[in-house]
């Protein structure tokens, strides 16, 4: 099984070291590619605990069509967070925006609310019961 791989980390971030224990190897190495888009975003502090957008640094030099910043809302002082681009309700992983707002304001795991069962290395025990042999 894949619950027992070990983690390499490479944005030494707080929610990476914590994705590292929950993720599978597979959603671990998406959440490094999602991690280290956040290096192109700086946050801009809109209300403190509450509204941030994540601003790409490169803003200027991106294509005309290309969204530049995003709006990202921190509910119930951080227990969940939503942002304008829709990722978590798509793919069940939070995008570099949350990501970068949440490694800001200090937020060292990922929320419980964003953590999607069918990604996790204990995801086995979501089985129904005649399938948990395999």
């Amino acid at each position: 099984a894949d619950s027992n791989w070990e983690a390499t980390y490479r944005a030494n971030m707080a929610t990476e070291r914590h994705a590292g224990k929950i993720y599978t190897r597979a959603m671990f190495k998406q959440f490094g590619h999602i991690l280290y888009e956040c290096g192109a975003y700086q946050v801009e502090e809109k209300e403190k605990g509450k509204e941030y957008i994540a601003i790409h640094t490169d803003a200027a030099r991106r294509e005309k069509w290309c969204r530049t910043s995003y709006k990202v809302t921190v509910i119930e002082g951080g227990d969940e967070f939503d942002c304008e681009c829709g990722q978590f309700a798509h793919m069940g992983l939070l995008c570099s925006h949350i990501l970068k707002v949440m490694d800001f304001i200090r937020v060292t795991e990922i929320p419980k609310k964003h953590i999607v069962k069918r990604w996790t290395r204990d995801a086995r025990d979501v089985l129904p019961a005649h399938l948990m042999q395999y």
